[in-house]
This record gives C-alpha cells, sequence and structure tokens, in this order.
C-alpha cells in the first residue's frame, strides 16, 4: 500500500492532485483547509438540500433560493450519496453519487455553477468515468451515467450565489 495522507483516494483528491500539488500538499498533508466562500458555501447548501430532498422530501429552511424552482427539473433516484469504494493493492477509492437507482445502472451527478455544461463537457468529465468503474468493480454492472447541471449566477456585490432556475441534463 502507498503511504497516503487520508485512508483513501477520491475523485476531488485526484482531480486537485492533477491541478495543483501544491494545493494538494496544503490541505492533505498540512491540514490547511481553504477558507469558506459565497461558492462553497453554496454548493454546501444545494448539496444539503438535495439529500434532505431524498431523505425526507422536504426542504431544509437554509435551502437556496429558488430550489424549488430546480427541483421539478431535477432527477431524485432511488438513493441519494450512494457511498461507493474500490479496494486495489495500492490504495482505495472512494465515492459518493449524488443520487443513483438501486440496481446501481444509472448514476447522477448534479452540477451547479455558471459555466455552461454540454454533452462534451460532460462526457470528458473523468469523475463519472470514476464512478462507473467503481460500479462495475463492485456490482459487475456498466451504469449509464449523467451530469444534471443546476446554472447559477453571481453577485459579488451582493455576496450571493443564487439558481437561475435553468437545468440542463447529459447522459452517456
Amino acid at each position: 500500500m502507498l503511504t497516503l495522507p487520508t485512508e483513501h483516494l477520491s475523485y476531488s483528491q485526484l482531480d486537485l492532485w492533477n491541478t495543483d500539488k501544491g494545493e494538494y500538499w496544503n490541505r492533505y498533508f498540512r491540514g490547511i483547509k481553504p477558507p469558506p466562500n459565497i461558492w462553497t458555501d453554496f454548493g454546501s447548501r444545494f448539496a444539503n438540500a438535495m439529500e434532505a430532498v431524498h431523505e425526507t422530501g422536504e426542504l431544509p429552511q437554509d435551502a437556496p433560493e429558488r430550489i424549488d424552482q430546480v427541483l421539478s427539473s431535477l432527477s431524485v433516484l432511488d438513493q441519494a450519496e450512494y457511498k461507493a469504494t474500490l479496494d486495489t493493492d495500492l490504495y482505495s477509492l472512494i465515492g459518493y453519487f449524488d443520487t443513483s437507482n438501486r440496481t446501481l445502472d444509472l448514476v447522477i451527478d448534479y452540477k451547479t455553477g455558471g459555466k455552461p455544461w454540454d454533452q462534451e463537457r460532460a462526457e470528458s468529465h473523468k469523475q463519472l468515468h470514476l464512478y462507473a468503474l467503481m460500479v462495475k468493480e463492485q456490482h459487475g454492472v456498466i451504469p449509464n451515467v449523467g451530469i444534471e447541471w443546476a446554472e447559477t449566477t453571481t453577485d459579488l456585490k451582493a455576496n450571493l450565489v443564487q439558481l437561475t432556475g435553468r437545468v440542463e441534463k447529459f447522459y452517456y
């Protein structure tokens, strides 16, 4: 086994290693977390709201504005935050699917942000490739995967990120 700063590797860790080794070192070896900002706060509130909808059917009080507009367009499948693992001789991979069906032949990741997603961007996003590999190795199923993108706008003067109501879906 490799000596890693955590017990496992996630897509986020792998992506950070590929894009900014210094930031990876600071975050995972030195324990220096970046300070929260309006985008990470919004992302956390969005993720918490979607998990609550899966679990209880109710939106939490701190759900982002306009989430009710996008909720009817987003897929809410059987499972939220399904934990998948893949152990190798060198390391363990871990992933949490935003939503999936019980047979794991459909796995969806929700994305937010102002930069538009399209089919090409979705198909080249390696997070879904990793999820598909994990499902195949763990369950023998090659899933269809998809990204469901809820567009946001940012108002820096008001220190605000909010949903526009636009949702796009990309599957492969």
